[in-house]
Order: structure tokens, then sequence, then C-alpha cells
């Protein structure tokens, strides 16, 4: 079943989840310069006023988040860039005069640009990595963390900040990351850990009810970002946590629509409720499918609509998309390669989709997601049952109408 904002009616929670596209700084600029493209304002082919964007993918050129007129943007201060030893990042970060001009420039930028932002940490994949020669350990990531959010908050910034939790598989090093830096409550705290936004829900749980426990969910630390989450099964699950915190508001995020399309040229199809989240697929104008399309005698594939091409089996569905609607491949096509522009529209589009997978099966009742309801009444039931000790809640399961 397709997708369309007409196809289902949303009831949402008063401060219900809300997904942040990662936005890189090249389609920032991209999408100041193509006015239909940029989805942060009510004039673009879909409209969607909310974004994160990283530190380090900051621009000095006219863009899209610095030009905005209605969108809320979350600052990121880029400790995933630290990690990776970003150039200008790899020096002594045990030197806090060093760092605390790394954090002045961050509170600075979060001034100009962003409505919230978040703490310096040094995620506790670093010394992993191997590109940062100071960081050897999880204690040093924890102690300079620590640092920042001391210079950071002291700082007194205008920016509201979220304060990092890092979470480990291994117990004792969540314990001391939590138990340290929850002395520091600003206005609310993000969570980060597990690589590719693997953070399995008992240990998400588990922190919600620290921070709950300890008093630390109560304005103004109301707020909860969770780092690298993009599917419909995470939608699903903080949809049925928002039940029980009415007052906390919740975002995650990440980058998966501009990586798919920016590093391998593929794209998201028409999004269905077939699965929890959309695969990619070789989109017009990808190299290798332009060989095999070339290698099979189809010789002027990308004057087709998308529509005819996927009638005739040559690409997936990508119709239905407000993004692409009223495009041809040919459009975006030249010499078996996709143009600058077309990898804008590809990333535009596949934003849209995600975003429409991601709340279609949140807020959907439709007999193809019928798996999706034991899901979330596993995450309502195991919500209830933690908090049941704390304050008596009534019991709610059903967020869709339709």
């Amino acid at each position: 079943m397709q997708i369309t904002p007409k196809s289902f009616t949303l009831r949402a929670a008063k401060n219900s989840p809300r997904f942040l596209p990662a936005l890189m700084r090249i389609s920032t600029e991209n999408m100041f310069k193509m006015p239909a493209l940029n989805f942060l304002e009510p004039h673009a082919r879909f409209h969607y006023p909310h974004c994160l964007v990283s530190y380090a993918e900051r621009s000095p050129k006219p863009n899209s988040i610095n030009n905005r007129t209605c969108a809320y943007v979350l600052g990121d201060s880029g400790g995933y860039s630290l990690s990776k030893g970003r150039a200008g990042w790899v020096f002594d970060w045990h030197d806090r005069k060093l760092a605390d001009a790394a954090c002045r420039n961050i509170l600075n930028w979060y001034d100009a640009t962003a409505d919230e932002g978040i703490t310096l940490d040094v995620p506790l994949t670093t010394p992993i990595i191997g590109k940062q020669p100071y960081i050897q350990n999880w204690q040093d990531c924890l102690n300079v963390s620590v640092d920042n959010v001391r210079f950071m908050s002291n700082a007194s910034p205008a920016t509201p900040l979220l304060n990092v939790i890092q979470v480990s598989k291994e117990q004792h090093v969540t314990d001391t990351w939590y138990n340290t830096v929850k002395q520091y409550q600003l206005q609310g705290w993000s969570i980060a850990g597990f690589r590719q936004g693997a953070l399995p829900v008992a240990l998400f749980i588990d922190i919600l009810l620290r921070l709950h426990h300890d008093g630390l969910l109560r304005k103004p630390s109301n707020r909860v970002h969770i780092f690298g989450v993009g599917t419909a099964r995470w939608m699903f699950i903080l949809n049925a946590i928002q039940q029980h915190f009415p007052d906390v508001r919740f975002t995650c995020d990440n980058s998966n629509a501009s990586l798919v399309s920016g590093r391998w040229g593929d794209g998201y199809p028409t999004p269905t409720f077939a699965n929890d989240n959309i695969k990619a697929t070789p989109f017009p104008g990808k190299k290798e499918l332009h060989a095999q399309l070339t290698a099979a005698g189809i010789k002027q594939p990308y004057q087709l609509s998308f529509e005819a091409m996927h009638t005739q089996g040559l690409v997936a569905d990508f119709t239905g998309s407000p993004v692409l609607t009223g495009k041809m491949p040919s459009d975006f096509v030249q010499g078996g390669k996709l143009t600058q522009d077309g990898y804008e529209f590809l990333r535009t589009h596949n934003t849209w989709a995600q975003i429409h997978h991601m709340y279609g099966l949140a807020y959907m009742h439709h007999s193809d997601c019928s798996h999706y309801w034991w899901l979330y009444e596993q995450a309502v039931d195991a919500v209830f049952t933690a908090l049941k000790p704390f304050h008596q809640l009534r019991k709610e399961t059903v967020l869709w109408v339709n």
C-alpha cells in the first residue's frame, strides 16, 4: 500500500516523537540554491521542518540552516567526527586550553545556528577507531566528556544544551558514565552508544527509568534525544514510551537518506508496510544499473517515466514521491551518471521516503503490519511494568484511527 499524506490520520501525543534527518554540509548548501528541495520551508516539494546538523558539517556558504524561516534545528557537537580523527580535531584533549577553545567554537556556532545543542562528548568507540592518540580507553572518553560538559555549562550559552549519556555493552561502563554525568543537569539528555544505531530497547528504557527515578526528566530537563535511530520500529517504541512520559519531548536522528544517495547512488522505493526498515535499491542513473540496462539492449530507458520503468521491471517503484512527481530519469542522468542536481533530488526523495515510512508504520493500522502491534504491545507492557512502582498509569495501547 502506498503511503500518501491522505492515507493515514495521525492522533499523536501532545509531544509526539520527532525524527530529525541529519543533514550534511553539501545538502544544506544545495537546499539553499534549490528552494524546491528545501523541505525545511513550506514552499518545497514536501515540508518537514525538523533536522539535525553537526558542527562538523557547518558551512560558511549560504545554506538552508542559517537562512531558515520556521524549522527546528538540533545542533550536534560533532563527537562522531572527533572519534574519526577529523582534520583539526586531533590533539591532546586533556589540554583544557585547546579543548575549551573547541567547545567555545561549538557554543558560538550553536548560538548563531541551532535551537538546541548537544554537549561535546567523546564516543566510546574512539579508542577502538584509534585516530585520537590521547584517548586510550573508556575512562579517557568519560573524563574528557565531563570536562567538556563542565566548561560548556559554565559558559552560560544562549542555546539550551543536552548532556550526553554513553551506553555500553559493559554494564560497569554505563553505570559509571551515568552516575558521573547525571550531576550536570542541563536542559535535557541525549543517549548514544552502539554503532549504526543498534541501541537495545531494554538499555534505552533502563536509562529512562534511571533518569525518571532520579528526578532528572522534570522540567527544564524533560528532553531526550537518541542518536542514530531512524526506523519504523523505533518510532513504534518511542510512541509507546511517550504514553508514559507525556511531558518529555523525544527526538531521534540518522543520516541514512543522505548516505545511501551520496555514497552509493541508491534510492528508497515508495514506502510500503512490509518491513520496519526500507531497503535502498539502485536508482536510475547509477553506473552499475546503466551498464546492466545497456548490456540487456535497452538503449534509452531514461526517456521513460519512473512508472513505466517500474512497470517494465527495470527499476523499483519510485512513483508517488512528491519530490519526483513530474520528473523523468533523463532529468537527472548524463552519460550514465547522476548529475549533482540528480543526487540532490535523490537525497530529498530518500528523506521523504524515510519520514513517511517511519510515520506511516508508526501511526497507521493496516493488516500488512499486524506484527508491529505485537511489538508495540511488548514495548507498552515493558515500560508500564517498569514504571508502575513509581506511579500508577493508565495503560493506553491505541495510537491510530482509521
